[in-house]
């Protein structure tokens, strides 16, 4: 290479080839005897070799492989300035891994889970939504109270692999999601004698929802309850197991998710893959 500008430039490798090594021949390297009291400014130089790898693409169709690195070993051309001498070099029988030489692909499950809380009492106690009866946490509920709950979901890795950056936009490539997912059920398992009611479901079939608890905490959700229940109507079981699994005293309740109608466009994206988009409420 002999500019500047062709050290930016994309090479592609014949495939059908095996190559041992990489020689890059740069222009700031100069090869130049210098004596002493010579006037003489040594040029610095730094090279950055990125590599695609696209084998990864025909490994990752294989359900045994989980892991696949590249490695690649970087050095100078000692014995003289010249792609003869750099070509000759003797390397290392291995390359010694570092983070800047080892491209690392990893093949994982995405993840999913599920988080219920009690709603706080929201907003000014001086408001007409404040409902003292909640209770502030998990810890402090007492009979007689009448407390609302939210159940949220993530799937931040389901997620994060469909929304992409369009024209400075986030946007839901929904032909990356799974087209399965299409019967999202939730179910819930509950003391017998409690008095549970008021079941809603802002998440549709295919895990969509536009409800959210912004600040949803293991013992409590600080989430706007009015808004996530607005426009959400109320809906009954599909399905009561009593003594469910043999467990005396327990009830479940299994709700199938329906296709609520809502599209990438009444999404918010920032929220979808963190920890608050409402799963269930009641």
């Amino acid at each position: 290479m002999s500019t500047a500008n062709q050290l930016y430039e994309e090479v592609e490798i014949d495939k059908s080839k095996k190559f041992t090594r990489l020689v890059l021949e740069h222009p700031d390297i100069a090869d130049k005897f210098i004596e002493a009291g010579d006037n003489f400014v040594p040029l610095g130089f730094r090279s950055t070799v990125r590599t695609t790898m696209a084998n990864w693409q025909e490994m990752a169709a294989n359900d045994n492989i989980t892991r696949h690195e590249n490695n690649i070993g970087v050095s100078l051309s000692t014995s003289g300035n010249s792609l003869d001498a750099a070509s000759t070099m003797t390397y290392p029988a291995t390359v010694n891994k570092n983070g800047y030489n080892t491209a690392v692909h990893t093949k994982e499950r995405f993840t999913a889970g599920l988080a219920i809380s009690p709603v706080l009492p929201y907003g000014d106690p001086n408001a007409a939504s404040y409902d003292a009866n909640r209770g502030s946490d998990k810890n402090n509920i007492g009979r007689q109270q009448i407390v609302p709950f939210m159940v949220r979901y993530t799937a931040p890795e389901y997620f994060n692999n469909a929304i992409k950056t369009e024209d400075g936009k986030k946007v839901l490539k929904s032909e990356d999601l799974d087209e399965s997912i299409k019967n999202a059920t939730v179910m819930l398992v509950a003391d017998s004698a409690l008095p549970l009611t008021n079941f809603r479901m802002p998440m549709d079939n295919k895990l969509y929802s536009n409800k959210f608890s912004t600040q949803g905490r293991p013992n409590y959700s600080a989430g706007d309850y009015e808004n996530v229940v607005k426009d959400t109507e109320a809906i009954n079981p599909d399905k009561i197991i009593k003594d469910y699994k043999g467990q005396k005293g327990k009830t479940a309740y299994i709700f199938k998710a329906k296709d609520l109608g809502l599209k990438s466009v009444d999404l918010n994206l920032n929220q979808l893959n963190n920890d608050g988009p409402v799963a269930f409420n009641f």
